[in-house]
C-alpha cells in the first residue's frame, strides 16, 4: 500500500486575495506580551485541494485527510514542522517533515495523506470499496510538532 503526502505553507497577508483568509494583522514590537497560539485540527479539501476551515473527523478511503496548524503570534523565522501519522494499529505510517519561514504574525501550514490501495486492488473496488484499505480503517493519530517541541495531536477516522 502507498501513501501520498504533501506540505503547504500559506501566510496571511491583508492584500492577498489568493489566500484562504484576510487579516488585518499589525506588526507587533518585540517587547508584546501576546502569547503564541497554536491551533491544529484535521479537515477535507476544497475543489482546489485547499483545507476547509471546518474540522472533521471522518473520512472516506478516497479522501484526502488534512492537518492543519493555524499559528498565531509566532515568531518571524525560519521555523522546521513535523507531522507524524500514527494508523489505527498505532504505528507509524508517515513522517512529514518540512521547514517553512513565517513572514507575519499569522499563518496556516498543512500537510496531507491520501491513502492508496494495494496493487491489484482496484478492480475489486466495485465490489468492496474497503478492498486493498483495511489496515488503514479505524482512528488514527496525528501528532503536530514546531522546532521539536509537541503543540498538539488530533485524531480521525478512516471509514469505507
Amino acid at each position: 500500500m502507498r501513501f501520498t503526502h504533501g506540505i503547504f505553507f500559506a501566510i496571511y497577508f491583508s492584500s492577498a486575495s489568493i489566500i484562504l483568509a484576510n487579516t488585518d494583522v499589525e506588526p507587533k514590537s518585540e517587547n508584546s506580551n501576546t502569547s503564541r497560539q497554536e491551533i491544529t485540527y484535521m479537515a477535507a479539501a476544497d475543489e482546489h485541494g485547499r483545507p476547509l476551515t471546518l474540522p472533521k473527523k471522518i473520512f472516506g478511503c478516497s479522501e484526502k485527510v488534512i492537518a492543519v496548524i493555524e499559528l498565531e503570534n509566532y515568531k518571524i523565522g525560519k521555523h522546521h514542522l513535523s507531522v507524524e501519522w500514527h494508523d489505527p494499529h498505532s504505528q507509524l505510517r508517515e513522517h512529514t517533515k518540512y521547514y517553512f519561514h513565517s513572514h507575519n504574525e499569522k499563518a496556516r501550514v498543512w500537510a496531507w495523506l491520501s491513502l492508496s490501495r494495494a496493487k491489484g486492488a482496484s478492480l475489486l473496488q466495485f465490489v468492496n470499496p474497503s478492498a486493498g484499505l483495511t489496515e488503514f480503517i479505524g482512528e488514527w493519530n496525528v501528532k503536530f510538532k514546531i522546532d521539536d517541541k509537541l503543540i498538539g495531536s488530533d485524531t480521525f477516522e478512516v471509514s469505507c
